[in-house]
């Protein structure tokens, strides 16, 4: 992506936001944007971080990583926010500030055990209220109060 294209973009976006927010009466301020870059470069990432989009969100463990190696000298906050498998929680705990994947106690517990002392890991749930879904997620109906 170009980085006229990208800063466009991302210019409207904002404005998108700032007039959301006037709408709920809101504090722009308050909102996180997250640059998703699934399959984008580390340049693109780069250039999107030197736009103001300092969170950034992935789905693909490996190719994150990647990216984080090559982008260290930058103060990005990442975002997991794909499914995961019961074999990449420690690597994602370990490398990711927040998740927002979670659709289930059990990884909870996993990605909670495998942090690193001294570390926060924010987990985000997701719930699936729906009857007859075939969505992941907490049940409503079994999980009215789920708490770590």
């Amino acid at each position: 992506m170009k980085a006229a294209e990208l800063e466009s973009n991302l210019s409207e976006t904002k404005k998108a936001i700032d007039l959301s927010c006037k709408l709920v009466a809101k504090d722009p301020s308050t909102i996180r944007l997250i640059g998703v870059t699934k399959t984008q470069s580390a340049d693109t990432i780069r250039q999107a971080y030197n736009a103001g989009i300092t969170d950034i969100g992935e789905n693909y463990l490996q190719e994150a990583l990647t990216k984080m190696d090559t982008l260290r000298d930058l103060d990005i906050g990442w975002h997991f926010i794909g499914s995961i498998q019961s074999n990449k929680t420690r690597l994602i705990a370990e490398n990711f500030e927040w998740v927002h994947s979670v659709d289930s106690l059990k990884l909870a517990t996993r990605l909670s055990d495998q942090c690193p002392k001294g570390k926060t890991l924010n987990l985000l749930n997701s719930v699936e209220c729906r009857q007859r879904s075939k969505q992941k997620g907490y049940r409503c109906e079994r999980n009215r109060r789920v708490s770590l």
